[in-house]
């Protein structure tokens, strides 16, 4: 049976023979690459917990791998083994590790590569940079010491190779750039709502239309704890799951949040790269009109939506 994975591994070899890489700079290469290809498995993320375990266990096997890379979409056991599978036949030295801190059932999974270059071992976590992938940031989980304290291939490195491979060229800058830019023109805000406000509207203008809900929501998770303080967040921002329904009952899942101010409640609804604010009367119209759905209770919009529904049908 030829696999779809052996389709991509000639692919990256006829690409990469005339590079004249090193084993590292081979490595991102096909780290990059292959980041780039893939997105979170809303089905394992979003699922019952039995149907998670069933991922899980049905993750590591060459059908398995193939099968996810052929569908497009992972969750960290089948991406270790994925790259695993695809590393190998470049005679890299890679395990899969799992997790033992993780104190979940279902734990993390990622690489260890044993470098030819360094003569040391060291940590490549791709479902955890996949995020930095997507938004074209730096490899922060490339190249970590075992321990995860320091990296055994730096940052300054990582950059050198990354123009050398064209992951960014020499006028580029990476999107944490971006975000440093975010955080000094959020602080000359005085209140957290007012910051708030102008942080979601110009949250991400590296974000790719087929960006999947997972992936903009932990990303987005990420830049807000990074400019805002914890308490303020857990208190006054709340987390909402909008979903709409396409191709006969699957779920097609956006982000948004909502805020309860001094001024009333408000919602934030992702659409066209960033963040729209709406009153609560507002957004009851926008439910209806565009048949919105949503998995958590938002104050006051339940009861507007049931009037302007019998008003509709009355």
């Amino acid at each position: 049976m030829y696999m779809e994975l052996d389709k991509y591994i000639k692919f990256l070899k006829d690409k990469t023979c005339n590079k004249k890489l090193s084993e590292t700079e081979l490595i991102m290469y096909i780290y990059i690459d292959l980041g780039n290809r893939l997105k979170y498995d809303n089905d394992f993320y979003l699922s019952t917990h039995k149907r998670q375990g069933y991922l899980y266990n049905h993750s590591s096997s060459d059908l398995d791998i193939n099968w996810a890379f052929k569908m497009g979409v992972i969750n960290c056991k089948s991406l270790s083994y994925m790259l695993k599978y695809i590393l190998k036949r470049f005679d890299v030295d890679i395990d899969v590790v799992v997790c033992m801190d993780d104190h979940r059932e279902f734990k993390h999974v990622y690489n260890v590569i044993n470098s030819k270059d360094t003569g040391s071992s060291y940590i490549v976590d791709l479902q955890d940079d996949m995020i930095n992938i997507y938004f074209h940031g730096m490899t922060k989980s490339f190249g970590r010491s075992l321990d995860d304290r320091n990296y055994i291939i730096s940052l300054e490195e990582q950059k050198r190779i990354h123009k050398k491979i064209g992951y960014i060229y020499k006028t580029d800058n990476y999107s944490d750039e971006y975000i440093d830019m975010l955080k000094m023109y959020s602080d000359m805000y005085d209140t957290f709502y007012d910051k708030l406000d102008f942080v979601l509207s110009n949250i991400d203008p590296y974000e790719k239309i087929d960006n999947n809900y997972w992936e903009r929501r932990w990303r987005h998770d990420r830049i807000l704890k990074k400019l805002f303080k914890f308490d303020d967040l857990f208190r006054k921002l709340h987390l909402i799951e909008f979903y709409r329904y396409y191709n006969e009952g699957n779920k097609y899942f956006i982000n948004g949040y909502y805020i309860h101010d001094k001024d009333g409640v408000f919602v934030y609804f992702y659409e066209n790269n960033k963040y729209n604010k709406y009153s609560v009367k507002d957004f009851a119209l926008k439910v209806i009109e565009e048949d919105i759905r949503y998995r958590q209770n938002v104050e006051g919009l339940n009861r507007r939506v049931k009037s302007l529904k019998y008003i509709k049908n009355h």
